[in-house]
C-alpha cells in the first residue's frame, strides 16, 4: 500500500476503502517511470486535493460516485412527520464552515443541514421563492447546506423510505453522511427523491450526490436548491442552474471545496529522504534506480496536522524495447 496518513504523532493504517474523494489525497503519477536514456532526466508531477481556509469556497461538478450506500445507514430519522429539524447530532471531529468551527448539527427532513442547533426538534419551513444567500426567508435562513433542499414527505412513503445519518471512515478522514433514500415529494407521492450530503474531516469539503430528484409543481413552483451559506445568510455558493428554481437531476454530484488561503504544503523527497522541491512538478536526473516520495501536509482549522504521501520509482537502466 503506497499511501498513508499521519495525524499529529499517531499513525493509522490506511486501507483503500477508507480513502474517499473528499479526503486528503495525493497521487505521484505512474508507480514506475523508465528513464529516457537520451536525456537522463524526467519530470515528476503530483496531483492532490487542493484545499484552503473556509473563508471562501469553489463548487465543481464531480463524477457520480457516492462514498456510501444511500440506504442502510445506522441512525434513522423521520419515520413519519413533515417539515422538521432533527435533535442535535454530535459528530466526532471538528468541521470548519465559513470560518467557524462546529461539532454539532441538525438534519432537516427537507434535504438540508444546519449548524444552528437552537432549532433542534422544531419546524423546518419548506416555502421559498428567494435565492441563496438569504437571511429573511425562513426556509432558507435556517439552513447551511442544501442538497437538494425541497419539500419532502416522509409520511407519504408507507414506510419504504429512509432518512438517516452515519459516521464513516477512520481518523483523520472520517465523514458525516446524511442520506435521503426513496423519499416522496409532498403531494406527489410517486415522485421519489434519493440524495446524499457528505462532510469530510480535515479537508472540510462538502459533497452532494443526487441519484434522482424529480420536480413536483404542486408546491411553490417546484422550487429546489443546492448550495451552502453562512449562518448570517450573507454569503453563499451554489452550482450553476441549481439555485432556487424548478429543475430535475439524475446521477448528479457537486463538491464544495474551501479555497481561501491554502492550508497545505507539498514536498518532494529523494531516495535518501532529502527534500528536493516544493512544487507539484519537479525535474529529476538520478544516476541509479531511485524511489521518490511526494508528501502533502495539511493543517486543519483546529490546529491538527496530517499528511498524505505517494511514491514513484524511477528506473535508470530499463531494458530498451
Amino acid at each position: 500500500m503506497k499511501r498513508f496518513l499521519l495525524l499529529v504523532y499517531v499513525f493509522f493504517t490506511h486501507f483503500m476503502w477508507s480513502q474517499a474523494p473528499g479526503c486528503a489525497n495525493v497521487d505521484a503519477g505512474p508507480s514506475q517511470i523508465d528513464l529516457n536514456c537520451s536525456t537522463g532526466c524526467t519530470d515528476l508531477t503530483a496531483t492532490f486535493l487542493e484545499t484552503g481556509e473556509t473563508t471562501s469556497y469553489d463548487v465543481t461538478a464531480i463524477p457520480f460516485s457516492p462514498p456510501s450506500s444511500f440506504s442502510g445507514l445506522t441512525n434513522q430519522l423521520f419515520f413519519t412527520g413533515e417539515d422538521l429539524w432533527s435533535s442535535v447530532i454530535t459528530i466526532p471531529f471538528d468541521f470548519c464552515f465559513f470560518g467557524s468551527t462546529y461539532n454539532q448539527l441538525l438534519v432537516g427532513i427537507n434535504g438540508t443541514l444546519s449548524f444552528q442547533t437552537i432549532n433542534a426538534g422544531g419546524g423546518s419551513d419548506f416555502i421559498f421563492v428567494s435565492t441563496l444567500p438569504n437571511n429573511s426567508d425562513e426556509a432558507l435562513r435556517e439552513g447551511n447546506i442544501f442538497g437538494a433542499g425541497h419539500d419532502l414527505s416522509a409520511s407519504s412513503s408507507g414506510g419504504t423510505h429512509e432518512i438517516a445519518w452515519e459516521i464513516q471512515g477512520v481518523a483523520p478522514c472520517r465523514r458525516f453522511v446524511a442520506s435521503y433514500y426513496n423519499v416522496p415529494q409532498f403531494n406527489c407521492s410517486t415522485l421519489i427523491t434519493t440524495q446524499m450530503m457528505v462532510l469530510y474531516e480535515g479537508t472540510n469539503t462538502i459533497e452532494v450526490y443526487i441519484e434522482e430528484k424529480p420536480t413536483c409543481d404542486f408546491w411553490v413552483f417546484g422550487n429546489a436548491v443546492v448550495g451552502i451559506q453562512n449562518d448570517a445568510g450573507t454569503e453563499a455558493v451554489s452550482p450553476p442552474g441549481r439555485n432556487t428554481s424548478n429543475w430535475i437531476a439524475i446521477n448528479e454530484a457537486w463538491r464544495f471545496t474551501p479555497n481561501g488561503t491554502p492550508n497545505y504544503n507539498i514536498t518532494w523527497y529523494d531516495g535518501s529522504g532529502v527534500s528536493i522541491g516544493n512544487t507539484p512538478s519537479i525535474n529529476v536526473c538520478p544516476t541509479a534506480d531511485e524511489t521518490f516520495t511526494v508528501e502533502v501536509a495539511y493543517t486543519n482549522c483546529d490546529g491538527s496536522t496530517f499528511t498524505d504521501s505517494d511514491t514513484v520509482d524511477v528506473i535508470v537502466n530499463a531494458t530498451p524495447t
